[in-house]
């Protein structure tokens, strides 16, 4: 199997912050991608492929313990106004990263700290950079950004507090996703006017053809764009892909914790402690399996309802 990516605020508090025209005032807007806002695939793309991971690889009851940390300071700083941090925001943030992984190529987290009032740290915020420009500078960077009622905003933040996350790290590009969106978004049932337009209009080829372009267009991400009945995918192509796709995903989720968890490493050198936000299991491991248990499906150790079993797995 070849595979390119290893596949197969309280009251009293202080924050030190870079200026008060930063993204956390709460004056920044959020974008949004309207061109693909209609298409379906796309839809369906962005909403698999940005989903919370600890609904990806854990079940239900046990989805508010996937990410945690064995560091009681650590926690505390993380948590000291928001206890929901690892049962919600985290995976959203993480989520949020990834779309503007696709849609940018590239994604910027602030990290903030909070003091109290003798300057002792008490609290670690990560805030998404939403901008428009950036401009680089000598120790910190400026954005420029829309608001909420859509006026021209600026703001500066430390280099040394910027998490920086780029497809490249991981072998991928943001022209990879565009083209991919782009192509998806023309695929669909076929119009009125062209059914009206082509005497005894031909469906299932029109659908044949349908399915083969789908899996053309995804092979580089190996989604299977929901259809679990393409007319070109056996049984045992589907659960390569499948495989692909979840080594691909486990391996950006890595890769986010570890940008993180290097912010988190600096901070701690700082100030004295030490900790790193993980995930219930070991993904090197999570990721050798699957790729251990898809080469025992090949030479026929395994049949195909085990390595589906786990495949889709949340232990």
């Amino acid at each position: 199997m070849n595979i390119q990516v290893d596949l197969i605020g309280k009251r009293g508090l202080k924050m030190e912050r870079s200026n008060h025209k930063s993204s956390q005032t709460g004056k920044v807007g959020r974008g949004t991608t309207k061109k693909f806002a209609s298409s379906l695939y796309p839809n369906m793309f962005i909403q698999d492929f940005c989903q919370d991971f600890s609904i990806s690889f854990s079940d239900f009851n046990s989805r508010e313990n996937f990410f945690k940390t064995d560091s009681t300071l650590l926690r505390e700083l993380l948590e000291y106004d928001d206890y929901g941090l690892f049962r919600y925001d985290f995976s959203k943030l993480l989520s949020n990263i990834v779309h503007d992984l696709i849609f940018k190529g590239q994604s910027y987290i602030e990290t903030v700290l909070y003091f109290d009032d003798t300057n002792e740290l008490v609290g670690i915020k990560f805030f998404p950079l939403n901008y428009i420009i950036k401009f680089p500078a000598l120790r910190r960077k400026l954005f420029l950004a829309k608001s909420y009622n859509n006026s021209l905003i600026y703001f500066y933040v430390y280099k040394k507090r910027i998490i920086k996350f780029n497809l490249n790290d991981i072998s991928l590009t943001k022209k990879t996703f565009i083209k991919l969106l782009d192509k998806i978004s023309r695929l669909g049932s076929p119009g009125f006017d062209l059914v009206n337009r082509i005497p005894n209009f031909d469906f299932e080829r029109y659908a044949r053809y349908e399915d083969f372009k789908l899996l053309k267009y995804t092979k580089g991400v190996y989604w299977n764009g929901r259809k679990y009945d393409n007319r070109f995918v056996n049984e045992p192509y589907s659960l390569y892909r499948l495989t692909n796709y979840t080594i691909l995903r486990l391996t950006m989720l890595k890769y986010l914790l570890c940008k993180i968890n290097t912010s988190i490493k600096n901070v701690g050198d700082e100030f004295n402690f030490q900790g790193e936000i993980e995930c219930k299991f070991d993904i090197d491991e999570k990721i050798a399996y699957l790729k251990s248990s898809y080469e025992k499906f090949v030479e026929k150790e395994i049949n195909q309802e085990q390595l589906i079993n786990i495949l889709i797995s949340k232990e």
